[in-house]
């Protein structure tokens, strides 16, 4: 489990190796706000994940901040290294209402995002908070 903003679950199917970098303050420094938060990888995948927390009234705004910090550091990655297997990018939303709770929004996607990602990044983009290895 990632936790930071938000809560990002990890299953592992085969118990293979997975790798975990964090991004956001670690590969960049803190002034570089076009940044995921972290990757997580094996042999054959990698995942660049964004974390959220929001209020409802802003979901739309901090899904589409978090569109571009993906964006941004698939490109660095992507130009850096010359090999990269699968790609996928996650957009994790959490907002909290007025009790305090964290609720997790799926319903705000866009579906020209993901066109933009597949054709555009080579990426596949999902919005959610969990990625299972098989």
């Amino acid at each position: 489990i990632i936790k930071e903003n938000g809560e990002f679950k990890v299953k592992n199917n085969t118990d293979s190796h997975i790798n975990f970098l964090a991004v956001d303050e670690c590969t960049y420094n803190s002034n570089d706000s076009k940044r995921s938060d972290c990757i997580i990888f094996n042999d054959n995948i990698f995942c660049f994940i964004e974390l959220k927390i929001c209020s409802l009234n802003n979901a739309k705004a901090n899904r589409k901040k978090a569109e571009k910090q993906l964006e941004s550091s698939i490109k660095t990655f992507t130009s850096k290294l010359s090999k990269l297997n699968k790609l996928e990018a996650y957009v994790c939303l959490n907002c909290r209402d007025k009790e305090d709770n964290l609720t997790r929004i799926t319903k705000s996607s866009s579906p020209e995002k993901i066109l933009y990602f597949e054709n555009e990044l080579n990426t596949s983009l999902y919005y959610k908070c969990d990625k299972e290895f098989n």
